[in-house]
């Protein structure tokens, strides 16, 4: 895996309603731990302070095989703030500042993921 890697990662609120983003890259903290910077949507920031449940997908594209990572989002980190906006996005109405986080999610189960047949079963 590359930090330029696209991985991806679904949220749900409290009601389960799904969300599905995208991040690049993805770094491993410790043996149960990864972590990876985005500047995620209200929708994503939203779901993991009322369900810190998470899944992120990591997929090697001429594979076609890749893994889940199952877990819980321990902590969230803001790491950048856009600096204002452009006088377009002014005029556009309220916004949230852009910022990016870094997420950090304790790793509970590893799960094969394929575009082909596959078991779904923990990986080692």
């Amino acid at each position: 895996m590359t930090q330029e890697q696209i991985i991806l990662v679904a949220t749900s609120d409290k009601k389960g309603n799904p969300h599905l983003a995208a991040a690049k890259g993805i770094l491993l903290l410790g043996e149960d731990r990864v972590a990876f910077e985005n500047w995620f949507c209200f929708q994503t920031l939203r779901n993991i302070t009322e369900n810190p449940n998470i899944s992120i997908s990591l997929m090697e594209p001429k594979s076609e095989r890749g893994f889940q990572l199952i877990g819980a989002v321990e902590k969230s980190v803001p790491t950048a703030m856009v600096d204002g906006l452009t006088p377009e996005e002014s005029k556009r109405g309220p916004f949230f500042p852009q910022t990016e986080y870094q997420l950090q999610i304790k790793v509970e189960k590893i799960l094969e993921l394929s575009a082909g047949p596959h078991s779904d079963e923990p990986s080692g």
